[in-house]
Order: structure tokens, then C-alpha cells, then sequence
């Protein structure tokens, strides 16, 4: 589980710790032998109950449930399971046209402007832009150390992220991550705010460090992995597919817009007001999550699907 939600982190911390040391073609084959250890150790790891349970294979199910879940009820929750996949049998043009209902249609809205606020707010930007943004910080710390510091901050993070999702709750969870990317963002303005009247660097080192750090450990506490809980937990199994195609192309298209649209936002606006706008984009999580986001926590996927759907059913209380 850590290794599934920090695998990103853990890439990019591991490439910015060997760049500036190894040669092109040597950081090359560092990465493909990386990319061929998990190839081997994720062939031990067994499919989903859900899908042995699809194939009829029950006693692969049960193992299967065993492995992930050590202390379940097997023989209810494979039970269960059997009852809910077979009310959910239906062909690819039944699937699309049951995503095409308003109860799916807003949670497929849901997730795709977490999405959106994710990418505005600074997401693989900060990121991709760090070690220029350090340099134009004007501080003394070598850029690529800092860089590998933020890589290791955003490890962890993850493992706090993985240890408090199911503690706190998703939408407390955001929140909290929204507000504190809002502040490192807030922070990084000021900075440049600040070089612009004329302050010297010297005096405000920490302000652009303590920001970046700050940004780099909030954003995978919440704002970058709870949009992808999210959509494995509120859409219906049969509909997963489709909803992760969506959410996986916008993301590809916000990430491409937001890292290309950056350089000519900063010319335009300059450093500090760029900042302040991609605060804003985070700030608007805080509102949108209180209001629209369900919470699952401590739900299971039967329970959330049930709750979802007695919702939609709910017939209007008569006055």
C-alpha cells in the first residue's frame, strides 16, 4: 500500500538523489532495473476478491480477502460480494448510459474538479519548476539539495497521508491539505513580494524554504491522493473502468496546460501574483470539499454503493 501511494515520490526522490551524480545512460539503466523489480515483486501480489468473485473462482476469493484483509468475516463478505456483483451485471452500452445518471455524473464532476484544483494549485508545476524556482529565490543552498530534501519530505508524507486517511477522515484530511498548500503558496508570493521592494535574500532564507517544504509535505497528505480514494470508492464497480479512463485523461490534459501555461502566466503576471493565484486554486478545495465531498470513511465499498444508490432512490418527503 505505501509503495502504491507514494510510488511517484519515491521515483522522483530517487532521480533527483542520483541526477546530479550519474551520467545519462547510467541513470537509464538505474531506472529500468527499478521499473523490472517491480514487475517481479508485483507478480506475487493476488488479484482482488472482486475479480475471482467475477470469475467464479470463490476459493481463490476467500484467500484473496485473507491476504488483504487478515482478521475479515470471509464467508459473509464474500457472500456479499457475490449478491452485489450479481445485481450489477451489464453490457458496455448499459455501463455508459448508467455513468450518464445524475448520481454518477456528479460524482464524476466531484473528482474531476478536485482534479482541476489539484493541477491550478501548483501540482507537478512546483515540482517540475523547484530547482528553478530555488534559484530565483536568490538563496545560498545548492538547488539540487534542496530538491532531493523535497523529495524525501513528499515520502514522507505519504506514509503520514496512509496512516491518517482512515483516522481522520477524507474530507478533514483535504481540508487541512487545501489550507496548508494555500499558506506554502501564500508564502512563496510574499517571498517574491518582498525580493521585488528591495529586501536582500539573506534576510528572508527561510521564507522560501520553510515554503516549499511546508507545500511538499501537505500536498500528498491530502490534496493528491484523495481524489484517486475517492474515485475507487464512490463509483460502482462496473462503472470504474470508465470513470478512471475520464479522470485519467483530465489529469493528463491538466498536468500537460497547467506545467505549459506557467512560463507565460509568470511573464505576464510575474512571481509573486502566479503564486497567489495558484493559493487561490487551493483555498477553493476548503469550500467545495465541506459542501460537496462525501465521506467514506470506514465504509466499505457495498455500503458506499448502497448509500449512493438510496440517495438517488429517495422519493421527496411530502409536506
Amino acid at each position: 500500500i505505501f509503495l502504491n501511494l507514494n510510488a511517484s515520490s519515491l521515483g522522483t526522490l530517487l532521480g533527483n538523489a542520483m541526477g546530479p551524480y550519474l551520467k545519462l545512460e547510467q541513470f537509464g539503466y538505474v531506472a529500468v532495473s527499478l521499473a523490472a523489480l517491480f514487475l517481479l515483486l508485483f507478480s506475487w501480489i493476488p488479484e482482488s476478491p472482486y475479480h475471482y468473485v467475477m470469475k467464479g473462482k470463490l476459493d481463490k476469493a476467500e484467500k484473496s480477502l485473507l491476504w488483504y484483509k487478515r482478521h475479515a468475516d470471509v464467508k459473509k463478505e464474500i457472500n456479499d460480494l457475490v449478491e452485489f456483483i450479481g445485481n450489477n451485471k451489464i453490457n458496455v452500452k448499459e455501463r455508459i448510459k448508467e455513468l450518464n445518471e445524475s448520481t454518477n455524473r456528479k460524482n464524476l464532476c466531484i473528482v474531476s474538479t478536485l482534479n482541476f484544483f489539484l493541477y491550478c494549485g501548483g501540482h507537478n508545476v512546483i515540482s517540475s519548476y523547484s530547482e528553478i524556482i530555488v534559484r530565483k529565490s536568490a538563496i545560498d543552498i545548492t538547488p539540487s539539495t534542496v530538491v532531493t530534501c523535497l523529495g524525501l519530505c513528499m515520502v514522507i508524507a505519504g506514509a503520514v497521508a496512509m496512516i491518517f486517511v482512515d483516522k481522520c477522515g477524507r474530507k478533514p484530511l483535504l481540508i487541512c491539505s487545501s489550507l496548508a498548500v494555500a499558506l506554502s503558496l501564500i508564502m512563496l508570493g510574499l517571498h517574491f513580494q518582498l525580493l521585488a521592494h528591495g529586501i536582500s535574500p539573506k534576510e528572508i532564507t527561510w521564507l522560501p524554504i520553510l515554503a516549499l517544504f511546508l507545500f511538499n509535505f501537505a500536498m500528498p497528505c491530502g490534496m493528491l491522493p484523495i481524489p484517486n480514494t475517492l474515485l475507487g470508492e464512490i463509483f460502482a464497480p462496473k462503472l470504474k473502468t470508465f470513470a478512471s479512463l475520464f479522470f485519467t485523461c483530465t489529469a493528463a490534459f491538466l498536468s500537460f496546460c497547467a506545467i505549459k501555461a506557467f512560463q507565460p502566466v509568470l511573464d505576464l503576471v510575474g512571481e509573486d501574483y502566479i503564486f497567489f493565484m495558484m493559493a487561490l486554486s487551493a483555498l477553493t478545495i476548503f469550500p467545495f470539499t465541506y459542501f460537496l465531498v462525501p465521506e467514506t470513511k470506514g465504509k466499505s465499498l457495498i455500503e458506499i454503493q448502497e448509500n449512493l444508490q438510496n440517495k438517488k432512490k429517495k422519493p421527496p418527503t411530502s409536506q
